[in-house]
């Protein structure tokens, strides 16, 4: 199911967006 990969990648990318915004 490469959907359900796209929204682990998704989540990652967000958690990522999220560290650089709050540094």
């Amino acid at each position: 199911r490469p959907t359900a990969d796209m929204c682990v990648d998704c989540k990652t990318l967000a958690e990522i967006k999220e560290k650089q915004v709050g540094k």
